[in-house]
């Protein structure tokens, strides 16, 4: 019985763990796209890549993993992510490859782009971090779960691991309810007999001593 309880327990945690980063991921990628910006959790972020220009090494609408870094911390050759000046972007980010030319400033370039960024590189001012690598199994699920049916399924995905995790207790007040419901209707039922008892104890006692007081008067 012992064994059965702490199996649950750990299965109720785990249920709990996966509701959460369900809900976090949701969160994160809802508030980043709100914002247009990253959104960094202990200096990672995992964002949504929607172009080709970093094809074959980042794919388009993959999901990547980008660390924080500064100016410092990058070199030629690295994939990094930045806001661009590119008016034609929005104020939004870019991710591509570093290259550092010799009097120090910055040229980034798609590898899929047949021309450089120009005028609209990165400054290192406003780099926001460095790509680390791609995340393929988030990406299949977030390609799947875009379209309608994995919409619903993930909807369905979520109320089946909320009632998996609540449902047991919510049954379980139910029953004890029900239970103490029961127990005090029983114990009213007791106690209405027992007075009930009481009372026929006394009529009868009282129907005793009315002969006896007759037959004295005579």
């Amino acid at each position: 019985m012992k064994g059965k309880t702490i199996a649950k327990k750990i299965m109720n945690a785990l249920l709990c763990v996966l509701l959460i980063a369900s809900l976090l991921l949701a969160v994160a990628m809802t508030v980043s796209k709100i914002t247009n910006k990253p959104l960094f959790i202990f200096g990672k972020s995992a964002v949504w890549i929607v172009s080709e220009s970093m094809e074959d090494t980042i794919p388009a609408k993959s999901f990547i993993l980008v660390e924080k870094a500064g100016p410092d911390q990058v070199s030629s050759g690295d994939i990094i992510m930045f806001k661009s000046e590119n008016p034609g972007l929005n104020g939004g980010y870019n991710t591509h490859r570093l290259t550092v030319t010799e009097d120090g400033g910055w040229i980034t370039k798609g590898d899929n782009n047949p021309v450089d960024d120009g005028a609209y590189s990165a400054k290192p001012e406003n780099l926001v971090g460095k790509y680390v690598k791609n995340l393929t199994v988030l990406t299949a699920l977030m390609r799947f779960f875009s379209t309608p049916v994995g919409i619903i399924l993930f909807i369905a995905f979520l109320l089946a691991l909320c009632v998996a995790l609540f449902l047991p207790d919510v049954l379980k007040a139910s029953k004890q309810k029900k239970e103490q419901e029961l127990k005090k209707a029983e114990e009213a039922k007791e106690k209405l007999f027992k007075e009930e008892l009481e009372r026929l104890r006394g009529s009868a006692a009282n129907n005793a001593e009315q002969p006896e007081q007759g037959d004295k008067n005579e």
